[in-house]
């Protein structure tokens, strides 16, 4: 299973309460709900795999865009959680937590889009992840856009 959906919304304190709770909707309440089905399945046949995006801004919270990095910090948490939960059952479980993706969602014109993470590394990050050795686990990976990192 892969987790992807998510939406962005800037704002912290002047934020609406129908973009808060379209964040908290979309961001934490659709992934949990899915996960915890799935993953019921994937414990009554031992094994599987669970992949959610997060983000950098669930690692760190990030200036003007605070309800967003709650949800994705949420998500972070929450995935941390099932992966020493499900671990005993045969299940990986990862957060992958990328900084800006090259995607319609980043497309505000503040960063260039091909000085962006692209979202061929999203799957290039899975893949290594999934190629690991059976003794081997990586439950959270964060993966940094050098610009927004120089910008610090």
């Amino acid at each position: 299973m892969v987790n992807s959906a998510g939406v962005l919304a800037f704002g912290h304190t002047n934020i609406s309460l129908s973009k808060l709770f379209e964040l908290i909707n979309v961001n934490v309440l659709s992934t949990i709900i899915a996960c915890n089905l799935i993953a019921e399945k994937m414990k009554q046949q031992g094994f599987g795999e669970i992949y959610t995006i997060g983000s950098t801004a669930g690692l760190e919270p990030v200036p003007k865009i605070a309800a967003y990095s709650a949800t994705k910090a949420a998500i972070v948490s929450y995935s941390q959680s099932l992966y020493s939960e499900l671990l005993p059952f045969g299940i990986k479980v990862c957060c992958l937590c990328p900084s800006v993706v090259d995607t319609d969602m980043t497309n505000d014109g503040r960063i260039q889009n091909d000085l962006k993470i692209e979202t061929q590394d999203l799957t290039k990050a899975l893949n290594f992840i999934r190629s690991l050795s059976p003794s081997a686990a990586v439950s959270t990976l964060s993966i940094r856009c050098k610009t927004i990192d120089l910008e610090s």
